[in-house]
């Protein structure tokens, strides 16, 4: 189970940190790939925010993520964005 950081109280929030965990995910497999085949010129790492870096570095626990353990946590963080409650504010007047 991933603890969400606090600072994560809205769905937009939530969809920005799905977006980070993808990019990086898909920097990680490409990147995984060049070093497999010899490419030593390495690409250049995505920009992450705070949040998703402290998240990742939560999640691996000082060792290096698997892709498969990515996409469990980008399918958790896809779980968490449906099922969380959202309350919505109508106001009478602007």
């Amino acid at each position: 189970m991933i603890k969400l950081p606090e600072h994560i109280s809205s769905p937009q929030d939530l969809t920005a940190l799905i977006l980070e965990v993808r990019e990086y995910a898909r920097w990680y497999e490409h990147e995984t790939i060049r070093r497999r085949s010899g490419t030593t010129s390495p690409s250049t790492q995505p920009v992450l925010s705070p949040t998703t870096a402290t998240l990742l570095r939560a999640i691996s626990g000082g060792i290096s993520l698997q892709p498969k353990q990515l996409e469990e946590v980008i399918a958790t963080l896809l779980q968490y964005k449906k099922t969380s409650p959202v309350i919505t504010l109508t106001l009478a007047a602007p």
